[in-house]
């Protein structure tokens, strides 16, 4: 596990940001990481509220984060339903991240897990 996954891990479980799971329901959480101009981020905040209905429609994230990980590090979180949804927002997704290019200095780092345990107090 690279040391971002710990660190959004560590996140989800202290700031309690997974609804809690009943037996048998499947979650599906995508995780990417990228760097960016830190000069950008502004920027990169403007073009994400701009847009905010596309990403919050049901059919591309049933939940998401975006996270700052240090001044050029970001993390996002996109949390699914179940593997049917991710698969359906594919390419809404794929469409968005093309769209973030000009704010990148990296290439983005993916990966998909079906989350098993979630903690609330």
């Amino acid at each position: 596990m690279n040391w971002w996954t710990e660190k959004l891990i560590h996140h989800l479980i202290n700031y309690n940001t997974l609804a809690v799971l009943r037996i048998g329901e499947i979650i599906i959480v995508r995780i990417t990481r990228f760097n960016i101009n830190p000069d950008k981020f502004d920027a990169l905040m403007a073009w994400s509220d701009s847009i905010s209905d596309q990403i919050n429609s049901p059919t591309v994230l049933a939940s998401g984060y975006m996270t700052r990980a240090s001044e050029n590090e970001i993390v996002s979180l996109g949390i699914y339903e179940d593997e049917k949804s991710l698969e359906n927002a594919q390419e809404a997704v794929k469409e968005l991240m093309s769209q973030m290019s000009e704010f990148l200095t990296s290439t983005l780092e993916t990966i998909t897990a079906e989350a098993i345990r979630s903690f609330k107090s």
